[in-house]
């Protein structure tokens, strides 16, 4: 059999292109994963907090000490911070086409674990974490839609800017 090296090389670029997209995507799904399982298994332990976590990331990032205090006293800003991040993880995860679904899946999961933490002795579900866990979802949703329209909005007027 008589193989055209030209049609060979290009068959092979299209493969390795088609394997290395495919590992992408499995490395964030794999990442959403680690993260959604961390956040389920670390907000069911009775001896973990996320105040302390947030405080040996701001030692790292040195904020200034009144609002690292802001931030390490109110659950509601932790609350609104992780599920903004998760809630950028799954629009990472779902591509842009999809981010109708993006709202859902990290309600659904704040839900769950809202629903988890009623199983658990040691700790307490309430209406409050899953009201600030939405804000934290919709504040990411809105920089997202942002960001869409900003690259919108600079797209059209760079035509605009060629066709004169």
């Amino acid at each position: 059999m008589d193989y055209d090296d030209e049609a060979f090389k290009k068959n092979k670029s299209i493969f390795f292109k088609t394997v290395v997209i495919e590992l992408m995507r499995l490395f964030k799904l794999t990442l959403l994963f680690a993260v959604g399982l961390s956040i389920l298994i670390f907000s069911c332990l009775s001896t973990f907090s996320f105040g302390v976590f947030f405080q040996r990331i701001f030692s790292v990032v040195h904020l200034k000490q009144s609002t690292s205090n802001l931030i390490l006293n109110s659950t509601e800003i932790r609350h609104c911070i992780v599920y903004a991040f998760l809630t950028l993880l799954i629009f990472i995860n779902l591509g842009k086409k999809k981010l109708y679904l993006t709202p859902i899946v990290a309600m659904t999961f704040g839900v769950l674990m809202e629903l988890t933490q009623l199983l658990i002795p040691s700790r307490d579900s309430n209406l409050d974490d899953l009201f600030w866990n939405t804000i934290g979802i919709a504040i990411t949703i809105v920089l997202i839609l942002l960001v869409k329209f900003i690259k919108l909005y600079l797209k059209k007027t760079d035509e605009k800017k060629h066709q004169i």
